[in-house]
C-alpha cells in the first residue's frame, strides 16, 4: 500500500502472543488468506487464543476501528470458531461472505451491559 502511504506490517500471527504494533493505534487490521488458527504441526485454535487475538488487536485500534479477516476457507465448515468470533467480546460481527468477517470495536465489554 505504498501509494497510499499505509503502514504495512506482516507478521507471523502465533497463539498467544502479541502484534508487533508497539503503541500504534489504527483504524483497521486486515488478515487475507487467514491460517494461523489451522496449522498442520499444532492443534486449531481453541477460543482462548482468539480471545486473546482479539483482545490484543483491539488494543490497537482506534475507537470504533475495525478488525477484517479473510480465512483461506469457508467459516461455516468451522461452526465453534464461528460462533467464537461472532460473540467477541468488546466487538460487533458482521459476516461478508461465506470467507470474511468484520469486527467492528465497540469500546464495551459484556460485563458493561
Amino acid at each position: 500500500m505504498r501509494f497510499l502511504d499505509i503502514p504495512r506490517i506482516a507478521h507471523s500471527v502465533k497463539p498467544l502472543e502479541p502484534l508487533p504494533l508497539a503503541s500504534k493505534k489504527f483504524d483497521l487490521i486486515s488478515a487475507i488468506a487467514v491460517t494461523f488458527n489451522h496449522q498442520a504441526d499444532r492443534p486449531e485454535w481453541a477460543p482462548a487464543e482468539w480471545r486473546y487475538f482479539l483482545q490484543d488487536a483491539g488494543s490497537h485500534l482506534n475507537p470504533g476501528g475495525r478488525i477484517f479477516l479473510a480465512f483461506a476457507y469457508d467459516l461455516e465448515s468451522r461452526p465453534e470458531l464461528s460462533q467464537s468470533l461472532r460473540a467477541a467480546d468488546g466487538f460487533e460481527a458482521q459476516a461478508l461472505s461465506k470467507t470474511e468477517i468484520m469486527l467492528t470495536a465497540t469500546g464495551q465489554t459484556r460485563a458493561d451491559g
